[in-house]
C-alpha cells in the first residue's frame, strides 16, 4: 500500500486504481484494497464502481465499508431521480 499512498499523495488516482486492480487480479486482494478502491473511484466521480468495491469490502468483512456502500447507493439514487450524472459533483 506504500506505493498506492505515494500515487495518491501526487493526486495520481488513476495510476493508483490501475495498480490496485492489478494486485487484485494477481490474487493479493484484501478487504482494505476493496475499501481503498471504493474511495479512489468515488474520488474520481465513478460512483457505480465505488459502490461495487465498497460492496466487495463489506463482503470481505470490512465493517466501515457499509457506511460508504450506503452513501454511494444514496448518490446513485439521487443521480437517477435528478436525471443524470451532472447532479453528482465529482470530488
Amino acid at each position: 500500500m506504500k506505493k498506492v499512498r505515494k500515487m495518491i499523495e501526487k493526486f495520481d488516482y488513476w495510476s493508483a486504481i490501475e495498480y490496485m486492480e492489478r494486485e487484485i487480479k494477481e490474487g493479493k486482494e484484501k478487504g482494505e484494497f476493496f475499501l481503498e478502491l471504493g474511495h479512489l473511484y468515488r474520488g474520481v466521480g465513478e460512483i457505480k464502481k465505488a459502490r461495487e468495491y465498497y460492496s466487495k469490502a463489506v463482503k470481505a468483512g470490512v465493517e466501515e465499508a457499509k457506511e460508504y456502500e450506503e452513501l454511494t447507493e444514496y448518490l446513485l439514487e439521487e443521480k437517477i431521480s435528478n436525471g443524470g450524472e451532472n447532479e453528482i459533483q465529482k470530488h
